[in-house]
């Protein structure tokens, strides 16, 4: 994982202070410059129009892709990235389009990297995508957003952090579900870890397969991750987390909660 440079850390601000930041960046994207802005540590990333994909070559992927790829070439050459959609229908307030958009993990070598380019940006214009935009309100329309190139990260406790309960909207109850290893697993359904932590009583209920992975001190790591995302990026989102050698989490992904809330006396 590298440190934001100071010119990346400009190019951010000047990016999410656009007033259509939303539609030119897309949800994911969004939310990552969002986490970046806010101090929280990401894996490090860089976005590009998915307009742009189309004048990608193996030999040529772009100045942005070319740029971040110069600065891992000390590392590696076996180095694995992630390459995710980010539509600007994706993980927004009022719609979250699940599970729409394609993401390529592991990706090694300048050649599958291409590949997953080209498979990334063809997702935004299938036919599910259009089909979610109508059922939503919407008219079928040529679809924004970025594809996300990404550090691939190796974490030995990963997930997702529900900042309220996801049935009742519930701020005192938080949900984890979680894995041993990599995050995607958790996002396909696959969690061997369920746990609820009780803001108001501090006690923590946590079952299956792997839940002695998930230590006290990780729920404690969490609940102030919690508490950080509260303060600095707002109440009710959902965190995708990441444990790496120590204690210390990373944030993989933050949306919206998309789930309507109920008022609690």
């Amino acid at each position: 994982m590298q440190n934001l440079s100071n010119v990346a850390s400009e190019q951010r601000q000047r990016i999410w202070h656009e007033s259509d930041r939303g539609r030119t960046l897309g949800g994911k994207a969004s939310g990552l410059v969002r986490a970046c802005l806010a101090g929280f540590d990401v894996p490090d990333f860089v976005a590009i129009p998915v307009g742009e994909i189309a004048l990608m070559s193996p030999d040529n992927l772009g100045p942005q892709v070319e740029h971040f790829l110069t600065a891992r070439r000390h590392r590696s050459a076996g180095e694995s990235f992630a390459v995710r959609s980010s539509m600007a229908i994706e993980d927004q307030p009022g719609e979250s389009a699940a599970g729409l958009g394609h993401t390529e993990l592991n990706v090694i070598g300048r050649w599958n990297l291409f590949v997953a380019f080209q498979r990334v940006a063809a997702s935004f214009h299938a036919d599910t995508v259009q089909n979610y935009v109508c059922q939503m309100g919407g008219a079928a329309c040529r679809m924004e957003g970025t594809v996300v190139l990404q550090d691939m990260v190796t974490p030995t406790l990963s997930g997702v952090l529900f900042t309220c309960d996801p049935f009742t909207g519930d701020p005192s109850r938080i949900h984890i579900d979680a894995v041993c290893g990599p995050c995607k697993r958790v996002v396909d359904g696959f969690a061997t870890i369920q746990a609820v932590v009780d803001r108001l009583t501090n006690v923590t209920t946590a079952e299956g397969p792997s839940a002695k992975a998930l230590t006290p001190e990780h729920v404690m790591k969490l609940t102030d991750l919690i508490d950080r995302h509260d303060a600095r990026i707002g109440l009710r989102y959902d965190i995708e987390f990441a444990f790496l050698d120590g204690l210390t989490p990373i944030v993989l992904q933050s949306r919206p909660v998309t789930t309507p809330s109920r008022q609690h006396s």
